[in-house]
């Protein structure tokens, strides 16, 4: 009787083990399995490449040069954002928008106001410059630079360097709209915002002007540059 009994123990005990690792080798696989199909699973995003096969590439505006290639002593570090000029930043920011509102006003252009984010963006970009690091220029804006080698660059003056960009008016060409880009994005006509940044690294000075909307759109060139239905220029009257 006593046999029967540790027999029968050892079967029930047998069986309930291997239920048990059937069990759990159920629970292993399903776990696995559910693992593996959330892999598969691709999270819905924004495809930024089928937004740009509609892009209109011939709204892109014309670029002026000046795109951060320029070359600088790694071992300068550019200058504070005061006193580069012998005056503060507010004020060569403020008599750069002058001398351009000047210009714009002789070509029936409005008057640019400054703008704080275009400010600061473009004294990034003048840094940039002045540390030898590239920056790419977005489409949202378009740029002017001004760039010279000098020991002292307080003897260069806020006249100058717009004026520097005015005079390529000589060579300006309605019918080649690249022309004299410098220029036209100066008095470019839908252009409302202006940003103005310098930097300057103990051997070169460069100045950015940042301006919004972009000008030197490609083919809207007879509408913003210029007095008349030609696009025809004046002379600045100072």
């Amino acid at each position: 009787m006593l046999l029967r009994w540790i027999s029968f123990f050892i079967i029930v005990s047998y069986l309930i083990i291997h239920i048990n690792a059937k069990a759990s080798n159920e629970t292993q696989v399903t776990t696995s399995n559910s693992t593996t199909n959330a892999t598969k699973v691709t999270p819905p995003h924004n495809d930024t490449s089928r937004d740009r096969e509609g892009e209109d590439h011939d709204s892109e505006p014309f670029k002026n040069g000046g795109s951060g290639t320029h070359e600088a002593n790694s071992q300068n570090i550019a200058a504070e954002t005061n006193g580069t000029h012998g005056i503060s930043i507010d004020q060569f920011q403020e008599m750069i928008l002058h001398e351009h509102n000047v210009h714009r006003l002789n070509n029936c252009a409005n008057a640019l106001q400054e703008d704080e984010d275009l400010h600061t963006k473009a004294m990034e970009r003048a840094h940039s410059l002045a540390n030898g690091i590239p920056m790419e220029l977005p489409n949202e804006y378009n740029e002017n630079m001004y760039e010279s080698k000098t020991g002292d660059p307080s003897n260069i003056t806020c006249a100058t360097i717009v004026e520097t960009w005015f005079n390529q008016s000589a060579k300006y060409d309605p019918a080649k709209e690249d022309s004299a880009l410098q220029f036209t994005q100066l008095v470019w006509k839908n252009s409302k915002k202006l940003g103005v940044g310098h930097a300057y690294n103990g051997q070169t000075l460069y100045v950015i002007v940042l301006y919004q909307p972009s000008g030197n759109l490609k083919g809207q060139f007879a509408a913003n540059v210029g007095c008349g239905p030609n696009g025809q220029l004046k002379k600045a009257n100072r």
